[in-house]
Order: C-alpha cells, then sequence, then structure tokens
C-alpha cells in the first residue's frame, strides 16, 4: 500500500453472486465517488457461493420479481413464493484485501 496508508480503513462492501464476487468502494467528501470492481469465479481454483430457500407471501412477490432478475430464483405455490437466494454481501477493509493480495503475488 503506497503513500503511508498501511492503517487506514476504507470500508469496501463486497457482493457475492454465483458468477464472481464485486468489489464496491464509496470514497470523497459525501462519499461522491465509486468504483466496483469484478473478480469472475473464473480467477479462483475452487468457487462455492451458499444458497438459502425463503419463502414470501403473495404481497411479496414483486420484490421477488425484482430480485430475480438480479441472482435469485423463484417459484410458486399455495399463496407462497419459494424464492431461492446464491451467495449474499459483506463488508471489508480494502485495505486489508489489497496486503492480501500482495503477500499473494
Amino acid at each position: 500500500v503506497a503513500g503511508g496508508s498501511a492503517n487506514k480503513i476504507q470500508h469496501a462492501t463486497v457482493y457475492a453472486g454465483p458468477n464472481g464476487l464485486t468489489f464496491h468502494v464509496q470514497h470523497g467528501l459525501a462519499k461522491q465517488s465509486q468504483c466496483s470492481v469484478d473478480l469472475p469465479k473464473g480467477l479462483f481454483r475452487e468457487y462455492f457461493v451458499g444458497e438459502e430457500e425463503v419463502w414470501l407471501e403473495d404481497s411479496d412477490v414483486e420484490s421477488v420479481n425484482n430480485h430475480t432478475a438480479t441472482g435469485g430464483t423463484s417459484s410458486q405455490s399455495l399463496g407462497r413464493t419459494k424464492e431461492i437466494i446464491h451467495g449474499g454481501e459483506f463488508g471489508v477493509n480494502l485495505t486489508t484485501v489489497l496486503e492480501c493480495f500482495s503477500v499473494l503475488s
């Protein structure tokens, strides 16, 4: 990490999906600048994301339809909808991630 910023905390949100990881960072005053970097699953020797089944009532079906377009699948049964969520999201310190990559190189 250049510039003496080794102790700086830079929050990044990581989205893990069936096709890879996406690191998303917002920075600057009022977080007006942002950057996203995709790491496709092909970069990893092994890549697996968990999946979770969630049952929703019919009143939530519109949100399921919106989510299905971004990485989930769904099916309907007896007034309820089953959605399968692949992956998830979590936060990391981007500085730590970059230090790990520098160790690997």
